[in-house]
């Protein structure tokens, strides 16, 4: 899975515990698992909170959302958000959250649609291009 392999590509050691940040169903949340992760899962959706226990009970699934998680600072070594930053309507409100509940040692990944995809992308890219984040 590409967006785990970004994490992985940035951390000198592998596993730990890792945050799954719009879960959905529970598909990144259940790879990070079968890699050896101790995984939380958060969506602001009961319903695919729901799904994501039904598909994954051995999990740990909680309700909550960008931009404020209900979650403590530097506690995750790998955070992950697939397709949740471009519905936000200041990224980097998200992003800051994201680096808030991430270990000093952990790492960010994030997916959004493909350029031209989305007409949040040029925002996307130059929110990119400010912060200095390696794409």
């Amino acid at each position: 899975m590409p967006l785990l392999d970004a994490v992985e590509a940035v951390r000198t050691v592998g596993g730990g515990t890792f945050l799954d940040v719009g879960t959905g169903s529970g598909s990144v949340a259940g790879a990070a698992a079968s890699r050896g992760y101790s995984v939380l899962g958060v969506d602001a959706e009961e319903s695919m909170i729901r799904t994501a226990r039904c598909r994954h009970p051995e999990l740990s699934f909680i309700e909550g959302a960008l931009p404020v998680l209900p979650l403590e600072s530097d506690q995750f070594d790998a955070v992950a958000a697939s397709f949740v930053l471009n519905h936000l309507p200041d990224i980097s409100v998200g992003v800051a959250e994201l680096a808030r509940v991430t270990a000093p040692h952990g790492a960010v990944a994030v997916t959004v649609w493909p350029p031209g995809a989305s007409p949040l992308r040029p925002l996307w890219e130059e929110m990119l291009d400010r912060s200095g984040v390696a794409v």
